[in-house]
């Protein structure tokens, strides 16, 4: 097993590992089964690795680039729960992000919550923590501060960050 966890440090996530698997016949041994097992939660643990990674990369591209930003949500990430991997420290870069935006691409942004929340949420159960942290730091943030267009854009930010919370849970309620 020893030999395993060192190989971790050096390999990469496969996507079909299953595949890796297809026509070889296991035998019914204890030590062969616990091998195969701790491959797959290695390999469970490289792909969470890389997501972590991947989308971080993703967020890093706001406030500058935040249409291709939308697009890598809406056509690589579509069915990915990308605020699950959101280490929770970077949690209050989005929202530093979200003052550095322009109001036209907070809007962007905003639509394309709306759009990912509304049709894909039984693939995101698993944003919904951050979801909440995120809806809770931008509503303490709006809190007392004049209204301005942008901070009316982000008050519509938290109001689609809530219906996705309640989509969200309804969505593991329904799961369960």
């Amino acid at each position: 097993m020893r030999g395993l966890e060192l190989s971790k440090e050096n390999s990469d996530y496969l996507e079909h590992l299953d595949i890796e698997f297809t026509g070889i016949e296991i035998p019914e041994n204890e030590m062969i089964l616990k091998i195969k097992e701790k491959i797959i939660s290695t390999n469970a643990e490289l792909q969470n690795e890389k997501y972590i990674n991947e989308i971080k990369d993703l967020f890093d591209l706001l406030p500058q680039n935040v249409e291709k930003f939308i697009f890598l949500l809406n056509e690589r990430y579509y069915n990915l729960p990308v605020f699950y991997y959101v280490k929770i420290n970077d949690i209050p870069s989005i929202l530093h992000n979200l003052h550095k935006m322009i109001n036209k691409d907070i809007n962007l942004f905003n639509n394309a919550l709306k759009r990912r929340y509304h049709i894909y949420k039984s693939f995101l159960k698993l944003d919904y923590d951050n979801i909440c942290k995120l809806e809770g730091l931008v509503s303490n943030d709006l809190e007392g501060k004049e209204v301005t267009l942008k901070n009316y854009l982000l008050n519509i930010t938290t109001k689609i960050l809530r219906k996705a919370q309640v989509s969200l849970k309804e969505q593991k309620k329904t799961d369960e």
